[in-house]
C-alpha cells in the first residue's frame, strides 16, 4: 500500500513539473521575451500562463508590477506586444 501511495504522489510530482515546465517555454517565455525586448517596458512585470495552468484556449497575463513611472498606455502597449 505504502509503495503505491509513493508511486502516486511522485506521479502526481512529476505531472505538476511538466506542466510547470510546458506554461514556462510555450507561453512566459516568449511573453518575457517581448517585454523585454523594448526598453520603454522597464518598470513592467508580468507573468504569463495558461488558464489554470491546463487551459491552452486562455491565456492569462498576470500583471505583477508596474512602477510609477509607467502610464496606462504603456501598459497597454506591453499587452499589444505581447498578443502579437
Amino acid at each position: 500500500m505504502f509503495n503505491k501511495l509513493k508511486y502516486l504522489a511522485a506521479s502526481l510530482l512529476v505531472g505538476v513539473f511538466c506542466i510547470a515546465i510546458a506554461n514556462y517555454f510555450l507561453v512566459h517565455r516568449s511573453a518575457q521575451q517581448v517585454l523585454e525586448s523594448d526598453e520603454r517596458n522597464q518598470g513592467i512585470s508580468i507573468f504569463a500562463h495558461y488558464q489554470y495552468f491546463l487551459v491552452p484556449s486562455m491565456l492569462v497575463i498576470d500583471l505583477r508590477k508596474v512602477s510609477g513611472t509607467n502610464s496606462p498606455a504603456d501598459v497597454t502597449r506591453v499587452l499589444l506586444q505581447i498578443a502579437q
